[in-house]
């Protein structure tokens, strides 16, 4: 008899999480983008120095980057998961320690990830689905 592998349990659904999880940083990251180049200059008032106003929409432009690349990464995560590669366990749970800060839904989803690939005789039954053996 073949003994339950948990890790295979949870793949798929840990997987679609993460593509749904980089959906949300898309959705985030481009609203941040557009309201950074085109809302943020509407917003100037005569007691903000143009200056400031330029170095906000520009710290604003450089976080709506940062979420769009971490939905780039997402996105790449939950299709190595699906694919069940051998470098997606490592890049995820990366992702996953990062993503603790994100709250709530980062911090769901990194609990989660955590709990599936690092919990005991985890890397072996990765390593068993990789192979194809379960």
């Amino acid at each position: 008899m073949v003994p339950e592998n948990r890790v295979r349990r949870h793949i798929h659904i840990l997987a679609i999480l993460w593509i749904v999880y980089a959906g949300l940083k898309f959705l985030g990251g481009g609203f941040l983008y557009v309201f950074s180049h085109n809302v943020f200059p509407g917003f100037m008032t005569p007691q903000m120095p143009s200056e400031v106003h330029g170095f906000l929409g520009n710290i604003l432009a450089l976080v709506s980057v940062f979420l769009l690349a971490k939905g780039v990464a997402a996105v790449i995560t939950g299709i190595g998961l699906l694919q069940r590669a051998p470098w997606a366990r490592i890049l995820t749970l990366v992702l996953a320690f990062l993503s603790l800060l994100d709250i709530p839904f980062g911090t769901a989803l990194g609990i989660y990830t955590i709990w599936v690939l690092l919990s005991r005789d985890a890397d072996h039954e990765y390593e068993a689905l990789e192979r194809g053996m379960m």
